[in-house]
């Protein structure tokens, strides 16, 4: 872009001709505005996935249009003063019909490109068959609402290599395995299916999310004044949490196939806006253990992205902050933030489908105010996306509400408007990634692995028939979710090719899956 404005400057004060002197001058603002928009994208104070980008892209092009217009009226109107009108006619014809196929080709391999270039990561969870027994919603529905596997187990060797081969069908280049300090069954479950995948990543990466409030586990008696859902870190709890990531470093992270950022393997951590306390330097110094004992230089993602996120007072009592307030001093501590959930269960105004407009609307803006805040601490911030919530089937006696997954009027997915209202708009530039909550939290209804096709209802096993499904719509969806990822991130050839749901479904499960009929 310097060379191009230098250029423009220096055949604007050669050109004998006025009126491709004040073209060629324009152009040079042109390219000004378009050089002074890099600098602020290099300098992370704008998105390439926002507006701007597309506005950015259409001010190089009208430049270039400029300057070749320019050459036109220059070359021309020396050769044949009298015929100027003429040929500057024949000119602005000829470059704007060129302008209109280089702008329509440019925007459209440009968004090809970014979208080509997203990882798309999705939270997995190894806790089956305990986790079935906890309950969800989808088999209290009538007619219940299935895997397309059946109830598996994890450790069973047929189920996570079939959930990869679905998960890569669908654009999904990212598993995100949960790891819990204290549950062996889950730690066991995990390693061998890395394992016994070793050759069968085909360019997938893997990478851990580590649950931080496990910390708590192994202590015998709740904290006075310490909410149950709350973290205080201290220095007991933080040499355990530094010798858990020494672990998964040790056992994980030599894997070629474990997600980097910038050559650091990436390291999640769940519901760190719920740690209080010197959280920037026990992390600081949870980090210099790990790289001092392993090598590693991890790259932590906090989940820091919420309405209100709690912070210490001064006198040491748990207080909420304003809304779409960080805590500064513990966000510090990580090299990017996200947000596992947005659902609020205090937020009323989001219910059921009432509230959907309302929830996408207030999670957008959350996602743009903690980009910015992203932005400003030099980290990188990733969106995340849900099909829907329900976790009546686990916590029916919270009475939370429902955020349906499904719109009153037929084809409305919930999944579809969070991915084209809280995802593609901010993407992070330099590293474009999303998180899928989730591949399969059957027990809190965000799930969007394969379900055996069943039709529409709202009915359910409660006596009021209404009381775990609260009213709103639910289906077998099949691989509904998976073509509507592929739809948004595959190239154009291969999104135009794409098929429905159904023949999506007899495609991935035509092999014979073991449960399925």
């Amino acid at each position: 872009f310097w060379v191009l404005w230098g250029t423009l400057l220096f055949a604007a004060t050669r050109t004998t001709s006025p009126l491709a002197r004040r073209l060629l001058t324009l152009a040079a603002v042109l390219a000004t505005l378009q050089l002074a928009a890099e600098v602020l994208v290099l300098g992370r104070w704008v998105n390439y996935s926002s507006i701007l980008s597309l506005g950015t892209q259409v001010l190089f092009i009208v430049a270039v249009g400029v300057v070749v217009l320019a050459c036109f009226v220059d070359r021309w109107g020396r050769r044949n003063s009298s015929d100027l009108q003429a040929s500057w006619n024949a000119t602005f014809a000829a470059a704007f019909v060129s302008l209109c196929i280089v702008m329509g080709t440019s925007i459209a391999a440009g968004r090809s490109l970014l979208l080509a270039d997203v990882v798309i990561g999705a939270h997995y969870y190894s806790w089956f068959p305990e986790n079935w027994k906890a309950g969800y919603v989808g088999e209290q529905m009538e007619p219940p609402i299935l895997p397309a596997i059946g109830q598996y187990r994890s450790d069973d060797p047929a189920v996570f290599p079939q959930h990869l081969a679905w998960a890569r069908s669908s654009g999904i280049n990212l598993i995100i395995f949960d790891w819990w300090p204290d549950r062996v069954a889950v730690k066991r479950r995990i390693l061998d299916n890395v394992h016994r995948t070793d050759g069968a990543w085909h360019g997938m990466r893997f990478a851990i999310h580590y649950e931080t409030l496990d910390l708590k586990t192994p202590e015998k008696e709740p904290r006075p004044g310490e909410p149950a859902n709350m973290l205080v870190l201290d220095e007991g709890r933080a040499q355990r949490m530094a010798k858990h990531w020494e672990h998964i470093a040790r056992t994980y992270m030599d894997d070629p196939a474990y997600f980097r950022v910038d050559g650091r393997p990436v390291l999640f951590l769940y519901a760190t806006r719920h740690v209080l306390g010197d959280v920037r330097r026990y992390v600081a110094e949870a980090r210099e253990h790990v790289l001092q004992t392993t090598g590693q230089r991890l790259f932590l993602v906090g989940d820091e992205v919420y309405f209100n996120v709690p912070t210490l007072a001064p006198d040491g009592t748990p207080i909420l902050l304003p809304e779409q307030q960080p805590d500064w001093s513990r966000l510090s501590a990580f090299d990017a933030i996200t947000g596992y959930n947005p659902f609020d269960s205090s937020r009323k105004e989001h219910a059921g489908s009432a509230g959907r407009a309302r929830f996408l609307a207030d999670v957008a803006a959350l996602y743009d105010r903690y980009r910015r805040v992203a932005h400003a601490a030099g980290q990188m911030f990733i969106p995340t996306v849900l099909p829907g919530y329900n976790d009546r089937g686990v916590r029916l006696a919270t009475d939370h509400f429902v955020v349906p997954r499904q719109g009153p009027s037929p084809g409305e997915s919930f999944f579809e408007e969070a991915l084209r209202q809280w995802a593609l708009p901010f993407l992070d530039e330099q590293h474009p990634m999303l998180a899928v909550t989730s591949w399969n939290e059957w027990n809190e209804g965000t799930q969007i692995e394969p379900t055996r096709p069943s039709p529409e209802t709202n009915r359910d096993r409660s006596e009021s028939g209404d009381r775990f499904s609260a009213g709103e719509i639910l289906s077998g969806y099949g691989c509904r979710n998976l073509v509507v990822l592929r739809r948004f991130f595959a190239s154009p050839g291969a999104a135009a090719g794409t098929r429905g749901a159904d023949e999506c479904l007899a495609e991935l499960l035509g092999s014979g899956v073991p449960g399925v009929p």
